[in-house]
């Protein structure tokens, strides 16, 4: 996952740029039933929203490419599948509230997006509790689903292999860097079993970092 560094943000700027994103997350949450808006804290949900955006924000002051909108949905907590992730990337880049003729004259192709695109599209599925991140337990009965023996350990090619398959399939560059880190990464491999891997070390490593992969077996939660 790229980084970059983060942007000094003023106030001044947040203030004057971004009033229409609080008024717009004041509505959103005026729409919940009561009973979910009782614990909400309005200022740190904006300040999320904001500070994620503005990391990367491009050379257009209010604009992000859609390439790091990846990486702002994840600094947010969700856990979206690359079909869900794709869907809400492609939601902002068409907003339509943002085509204007000014907006098609500076972005012909769809690929920066808007603050106040991000806004509307993000806000609803935040306060939803939506693409939460699956936890340990639920990816253990994901793996143990692949593991028809009980050996508690997996076959790097074929898991990859089994991953590139499914419905919501990692492609061929997301392919090569899953077995390039099962591989490189030692400590996940079986002691005179080197082509295979031990998966419940291997969700260990896989939380703190869980936009990796996400395994969608039909598993209950």
């Amino acid at each position: 996952m790229t980084t970059k560094k983060h942007r000094i943000i003023s106030q001044d700027k947040i203030d004057t740029d971004n009033y229409n994103v609080e008024h717009r997350l004041r509505e959103a949450i005026a729409n919940l039933p009561i009973e979910q808006r009782i614990d909400l804290d309005l200022s740190k949900i904006y300040q999320q929203l904001i500070e994620s955006f503005y990391t990367y924000e491009s050379h257009l002051a209010n604009f992000v490419f859609d390439r790091d909108m990846h990486n702002i949905i994840y600094s947010l907590g969700f856990v979206p599948t690359h079909s869900e992730m794709n869907e809400l990337i492609l939601a902002m880049r068409y907003h339509p509230l943002s085509r204007t003729t000014e907006r098609e004259e500076i972005d012909a192709e769809h690929h920066l997006i808007h603050i106040y695109d991000f806004a509307d599209i993000i806000i609803p599925k935040l306060l939803n509790n939506e693409y939460k991140s699956a936890d340990e337990q639920y990816l253990l009965k994901c793996f143990k689903k692949l593991d028809q023996n009980n050996k508690n350990y997996l076959h790097k090619k074929l898991f990859v292999q089994t991953m590139s398959t499914m419905e919501d399939a990692l492609d061929e560059n997301e392919s090569d860097d899953l077995l390039n880190f099962l591989i490189k990464n030692e400590n996940l491999s079986i002691e005179n079993l080197q082509d295979f891997f031990d998966y419940k070390r291997y969700i260990k490593h896989l939380l703190p970092q869980r936009h990796l992969i996400y395994l969608d077996l039909g598993v209950a939660k």
